[in-house]
C-alpha cells in the first residue's frame, strides 16, 4: 500500500521528521525554506515580537469512514477539520508554497488529507524508506499523550512511496530514529500533472489513514482517543524545484529544523454526533432552608416559589429573636413540594 503514496506527502508524527533509513550516506533533511535564511543562519522571530501562537484543531469523528482514493471528494471529508493555508516554517508568515490539510478520525484510524499546489512534480525515489525529503513530499509528525519528548514521523511522496520512523526525542536515536517502526498506513495519491517531466503541473493530493495502534510502543500501547483528548502534531509540505527546495508548515518551527515538538500544534478530538447530557431529577436545596428536595418542575410552581422566598426571608433574624411563625399552608408547601390551594 505504501507504493501508492507519492513523495508529496510526508507525515511527521510526534516521533520524528523525515529522514532516510538507508545505511549509505544520505543528504540530511531540509532544515529551512531554501528561498529564505539558510539552515546555518536560521531566521528567528524578532525579539520585540511574540512568536506565533500554537494552532489548535478540533477534529470531528467521522460518521462514515472516507474512501482512501486520494480525491478528498466523498461526503466524509465535507465535515473534516481544516488547517487553513500552511505558513512559512521560519517566520509563521504566509508561505509562498500553497498547501493545507484536512483531518478526521474514528475508532480505527486517524485520517489526514493534504492538498498542495506544485508546478513541477518531482518524485524519483521508488522504494519504501527512501529519502523522500530530498524532493516533493508531505510530512506528518504526531505525539500521542504520554509520549514525552518522543514522536512519530510519516512521509508520503507524490509517487505513493512511504517513509516512516519513530523518535524517542528530537532526532534521537541518530541518525533516523527507530527505522524498523512502521505506521502500517493506507495511502492514496492523486496527481494533477505528470511526474518528472518538463511540462507544467498543478499539484497533488495525498490521503492517508493511520491505525491508532501504530502509535503505540512495546511498553505503551495506544488506542483510539477519547472525546476531548489532545494529541500534539505538525504537518509539512516540501517542494523541490530545480536546485531549490521550499517548505511550508501548519505550525512554524521558527528555526531551520522541522523536529521541534515544542512548536507542534494540538489536535482535540470531538464527536459532533454525541448528544449533550442534560441533568435530570431533583435539584438539591440546602437543608437549612428547605426540608427535602424540590424538583425543577416543582420550583416552577408559584406557590412553591413563594414559600421558598418566604422561608428565606423569615429565617433572617437577629440573635435572641424567637423563631418565626410558619403558616400551615407554607409548611405543607415546603415539606411536600405541593402548594396548598
Amino acid at each position: 500500500m505504501r507504493g501508492a503514496v507519492a513523495c508529496f506527502a510526508s507525515i511527521l508524527l510526534t516521533v520524528g521528521g523525515c529522514s532516510a533509513k538507508n545505511d549509505s550516506p544520505q543528504p540530511t533533511e531540509p532544515q529551512a525554506n531554501s528561498n529564505e535564511p539558510s539552515a546555518d543562519r536560521p531566521a528567528s522571530v524578532e525579539s520585540d515580537r511574540a512568536p506565533p501562537p500554537l494552532p489548535t484543531l478540533e477534529v470531528p469523528k467521522a460518521k462514515d469512514p472516507p474512501r482512501i482514493d486520494g480525491a478528498l471528494t466523498d461526503a466524509a471529508w465535507r465535515t473534516a477539520a481544516q488547517t487553513g493555508p500552511f505558513v512559512n516554517t521560519l517566520t509563521g508568515e504566509p508561505a509562498s508554497l500553497v498547501a493545507s490539510a484536512k483531518l478526521l478520525w474514528d475508532e480505527d484510524y486517524l485520517y489526514v488529507g493534504v492538498e498542495a499546489v506544485d508546478a513541477t512534480l518531482r518524485s524519483v525515489h521508488r522504494d519504501t524508506d527512501d529519502p523522500l525529503w530530498e524532493e516533493d513530499c508531505v510530512e506528518l509528525m504526531v505525539a500521542p499523550p504520554g509520549s514525552g519528548a518522543g514522536y512519530f514521523e510519516i512521509e508520503v511522496s507524490p509517487r505513493g512511496v512511504v517513509f516512516d520512523t519513530r523518535f524517542d526525542r528530537p532526532r534521537a536515536p541518530a541518525p533516523y530514529g527507530h527505522v524498523g517502526w512502521t505506521s502500517d498506513p493506507r495511502v492514496a495519491v492523486r496527481l494533477a500533472g505528470t511526474l518528472d517531466d518538463f511540462q507544467a503541473d498543478e499539484g497533488y493530493t495525498v490521503e492517508i489513514a493511520i491505525p491508532w495502534r501504530s502509535f503505540g510502543t512495546p511498553d505503551r500501547p495506544v488506542a483510539a482517543p477519547a472525546i476531548g483528548d489532545r494529541w500534539r502534531a505538525n504537518f509539512f509540505v516540501l517542494d523541490r524545484s530545480g536546485d531549490e527546495q521550499n517548505a511550508a508548515a501548519w505550525s512554524a518551527p521558527l528555526v531551520g529544523d522541522f523536529h521541534v515538538p515544542a512548536r507542534f500544534g494540538s489536535l482535540v478530538f470531538r464527536d459532533p454526533t454525541a448528544k449533550a447530557t442534560t441533568r435530570r431529577g431533583p435539584i438539591p436545596i440546602p437543608s437549612e432552608r428547605v426540608r427535602g428536595t424540590v424538583s425543577r418542575e416543582q420550583a416552577r410552581d408559584p406557590g412553591v416559589r413563594d414559600a421558598l422566598i418566604k422561608r428565606r426571608v423569615m429565617s433572617r433574624r437577629h440573635p435572641g429573636e424567637p423563631p418565626p411563625l410558619v403558616l400551615e399552608a407554607d409548611r405543607t408547601t415546603l415539606e411536600t413540594g405541593e402548594a396548598a390551594h
